[in-house]
């Protein structure tokens, strides 16, 4: 293991590791940036982005890269990778109920 000018081989870990992070989010594209019509488009539009950083993590996560991280940079990466599969499982449940002609989430009948 490589160390920094201090001999830290901690210092340098850090580092590494705060480079690995940017590393795997993808760069802001044009047609991210394009403006969907509606909700659900742009339900649609987070949910793939979110896909897009969800898998370059988990790939991360497989590297012998990741296997070089100490904790807590390796843990709070793989707590990371549960809340962003959580957050993606919340978007698409809401794009499977907004309906797909842009009138809004459907309520239900308070009556009923």
């Amino acid at each position: 293991m490589r160390s920094n000018a201090t001999g830290d081989p901690a210092v340098s870990t850090t580092a590494k590791f705060v480079s690995e992070i940017f590393s795997f989010v993808p760069p802001i594209k044009d047609q991210d940036m394009a403006k969907p019509k509606d909700d659900r488009g742009r339900l649609i539009q987070e949910r793939n982005q979110l896909q897009k950083k969800l898998d370059r993590l988990v790939q991360f996560l497989a590297s012998p890269e990741f296997k070089t991280l100490l904790p807590p940079a390796s843990d709070l990466l793989v707590e990371q990778r549960g809340i962003m599969a959580a957050y993606l499982n919340v978007l698409n449940s809401r794009i499977y109920v907004a309906p797909a002609d842009g009138a809004g989430v459907p309520v239900l009948d308070s009556a009923g």
